[in-house]
C-alpha cells in the first residue's frame, strides 16, 4: 500500500470540474488499496472522509493575492513532508507535484479575453508561470490539445511528458428527454414550431463572448426569415446584456435566464447549441448538449471542438460575426443538416471515454517515478 497525496487549493464545490476529478481519483486509488490524503485550503471534510480519504485542511492566509497562494503552497509542502507520500498529484497550485493536472491556460486565457498579456503581478499568473517554469513535475495532464500545445510553446516543456484526458460527462443525466423538452419549452413560452438556439453557460459572460453572440443574433434578424428564438442562461450577468437586448428591440426573440441545477432541461429544450467563447479550455457543456441531441456550433478556441471531425469540423469557426453568423444561419435554415450533425454527434459520443483513465498514475507509481 502506498500513500498518495492529492493537492487542490479550493475543493469545496464538488460540482466544479477539478473537484469531480479529484473525488474520482480518490475512488480509484482506494480501489487499488492505497492510502489517500487530500490537502486543501477550503474543503468539506466530511465529504473527503466519506470518500475514504484523509483530510488535511491547511491554514488560510487572511488576504487574497500572491501571498495567500504562496502560503498555501508552503502549507501543502508541510503536509507532504509530514506524510512522505510515494506519489503527489497536484491540480495547478503547487510546484512539487509528481503529476500535475492543469485545468486552465491562465496566460492564454487572459490574452484572449482581455486582449493583452497578463500583468506581472497577477497572483494566479505568477503561480502558474512559476510552477510550469520550474518543471519539477514528471508528467502533465491537460484536458485538450489546445492547452497542451500552448503550454509546450509558452514554457518549453517536452511534449512526451504530456497526457491528454478529456473531461467526462454524466450519461445518466445528459440524454434525449422528450418530457423534459416539453416541460421546459412550455416554461420558456417556446412554441412547437419555433427553433430555439441556446448558449447555456455556468457564468463569466465575458469569457463566453455573450456580447459578440448578441451582435450576431442582431445581424441575423435582418437576413434570416426563419422563426427562431434564443436562450442565454448563466449566472453573474450584468446589466449591459439586457440593456443591449432592449436597445436593439430583441426582447421578443432573446431570453436571459438563470442557471438551474438540472441544466440538462435547458439542453433538451433547445434545437441548436452554440459556444462562441473567447476561450474554453475544454467546454463540457458542448458534450452535454450534444448528448441531449443538439447540433453544435463553437468558436475555434473551444477545446472540445477538437472532437468535431470531418464535415462537422466546419462548425468550429473563427470568432468573427460574419463566419459565426453564416454557419448559424445555415443551421437555422437546414433541418436536414441539423439532423445529420445530431447523428454524427451521437457517433462521436459512442467513442468518447466513459470514465477517467487513471491507470497512467498507477503505472507511474509502479515505475517508482
Amino acid at each position: 500500500m502506498a500513500k498518495i497525496l492529492i493537492i487542490k487549493k479550493d475543493l469545496k464545490d464538488r460540482r466544479a470540474g477539478a473537484p469531480r476529478i479529484i473525488f474520482d481519483q480518490i475512488q480509484y486509488f482506494k480501489s487499488l488499496g492505497h492510502e489517500v490524503h487530500i490537502a486543501a485550503e477550503t474543503m468539506n471534510i466530511s465529504d473527503i472522509e466519506s470518500a475514504g480519504a484523509i483530510a488535511h485542511k491547511t491554514w488560510k492566509w487572511p488576504f487574497d493575492g500572491i501571498k495567500r497562494r504562496m502560503f498555501f503552497q508552503k502549507q501543502a509542502l508541510k503536509v507532504k513532508n509530514k506524510i512522505q507520500p510515494e506519489l503527489v498529484v497536484g491540480h495547478g497550485d503547487t510546484n512539487f507535484d509528481d503529476v500535475s493536472y492543469i485545468h486552465n491556460c491562465v496566460h492564454l486565457a487572459h490574452q484572449l479575453i482581455h486582449g493583452k498579456k497578463i500583468a506581472d503581478h497577477h497572483p494566479v499568473g505568477i503561480i502558474h508561470a512559476e510552477n510550469l517554469t520550474s518543471q519539477n513535475f514528471k508528467r502533465i495532464v491537460t484536458n485538450s490539445l489546445m492547452m497542451r500545445d500552448d503550454l509546450i510553446s509558452r514554457f518549453d516543456i517536452k511534449p512526451e511528458i504530456f497526457r491528454l484526458e478529456y473531461p467526462k460527462y454524466d450519461q445518466n443525466k445528459f440524454y434525449v428527454n422528450h418530457d423534459a423538452r416539453k416541460q421546459m419549452r412550455e416554461k420558456l413560452n417556446i412554441e412547437n414550431d419555433e427553433l430555439l438556439i441556446g448558449l447555456i453557460i455556468s457564468g463569466n459572460f465575458k469569457k463566453r463572448n455573450v456580447m459578440f453572440f448578441l451582435e450576431v443574433i442582431n445581424e441575423l434578424t435582418m437576413t434570416c426569415d426563419k422563426n427562431f428564438k434564443v436562450l442565454i442562461a448563466g449566472k453573474n450577468k450584468d446589466d449591459q446584456y439586457q440593456n443591449y437586448i432592449n436597445e436593439q428591440g430583441l426582447n421578443h426573440r432573446i431570453q436571459l435566464a438563470p442557471s438551474i441545477d438540472h441544466v440538462e432541461d435547458y439542453y433538451n429544450a433547445i434545437d441548436i447549441f452554440v459556444l462562441p467563447a473567447k476561450i474554453e479550455e475544454f467546454g463540457l457543456s458542448v458534450i452535454e448538449a450534444m448528448a441531449c441531441g443538439n447540433p453544435i456550433l463553437v468558436s475555434n478556441t473551444v477545446g472540445s471542438g477538437e472532437l468535431l471531425e470531418g464535415h462537422y469540423s466546419e462548425f468550429r469557426v473563427d470568432i468573427s460575426r460574419e463566419q459565426f453568423g453564416k454557419k448559424l444561419k445555415k443551421l437555422i435554415e437546414d433541418s436536414n443538416l441539423r439532423a445529420e450533425l445530431v447523428s454524427k454527434g451521437f457517433e462521436i459520443l459512442k467513442a468518447y471515454p466513459k470514465k477517467y483513465s487513471f491507470d497512467h498514475l498507477k503505472d507511474f507509481l509502479n515505475e517508482g517515478k
